[in-house]
């Protein structure tokens, strides 16, 4: 089946960091879309939450302001099966997709006011396997090779970490995603260790956690496959 497997492009992040820092360089708000269904091209079919969560987290992760469903109305727009749009153009009825879409939004809307309050500043990353680099990764244009706040101990998967700087007072915060195509299922334990902080405060899901660092400032993060996890290390 042309719909099955993993598709994932290599321009992906190479795209959202360029537009990323032209929106910071001009002033302008970065929007973007999200792929609620396979399509004609070879674009698989949503396997589950996960795939709507993975796109809206690494956009966020580029500081995406607002972000757009979208799905072209055609004669095949009417069935609902996994490679069809979140809703039945001809009768309004809904697909699966439209309740995952619906938990991602309710997740992102129970932080936004937080995320809106800083800008994205930088992007870098972590490879699995030292020895084979994930291409999306290679194509950035300037990642990061260090921050003075958080450096990466370990991971289980292919890791984005990307910077944001408060708006006021110039606190760092960040945005950790599990960067492997949801599609295989597969989880991501991330040990992060951090500098100048007692603590963090993460959002998972929706829901806020305050976290208390041990004296070497290293946590792990187990993230599901297409989670993100907006975190503020507490001074």
């Amino acid at each position: 089946d042309q719909f099955d497997g993993s598709f994932l492009r290599e321009t992906y992040l190479y795209n959202l960091e360029l537009a990323a820092s032209m929106c910071r360089d001009y002033g302008v708000e970065l929007r973007a879309f999200l792929q609620d269904c396979g399509d004609f091209t070879g674009l698989r079919t949503m396997c589950g939450v996960s795939d709507i969560r993975f796109q809206a987290y690494t956009e966020m992760a580029f500081g995406a302001k607002e972000m757009i469903y979208y799905q072209y109305a055609n004669g095949e727009s009417s069935k609902t099966s996994n490679d069809y749009a979140l809703l039945n153009y001809q009768d309004g009825s809904y697909n699966w997709t439209y309740d995952a879409a619906k938990t991602v939004n309710q997740e992102i809307h129970a932080f936004e006011d937080t995320y809106l309050a800083y800008d994205w500043s930088g992007v870098m990353y972590k490879n699995a396997d030292e020895m084979y680099e994930n291409q999306n990764f290679a194509n950035l244009l300037n990642p990061l090779s260090s921050h003075p706040r958080v450096a990466f101990s370990s991971v289980s998967q292919d890791t984005l970490l990307t910077t944001f700087e408060a708006k006021e007072g110039g606190d760092d915060a960040f945005m950790l995603v599990n960067f492997t195509d949801p599609y295989f299922r597969k989880n991501d334990v991330v040990k992060l260790r951090f500098s100048d902080a007692r603590g963090l405060l993460v959002y998972r899901m929706g829901q806020k956690m305050l976290i208390t660092l041990p004296s070497n400032g290293e946590y792990t993060f187990n993230l599901y496959p297409g989670e993100g996890r907006f975190i503020i290390p507490i001074r």
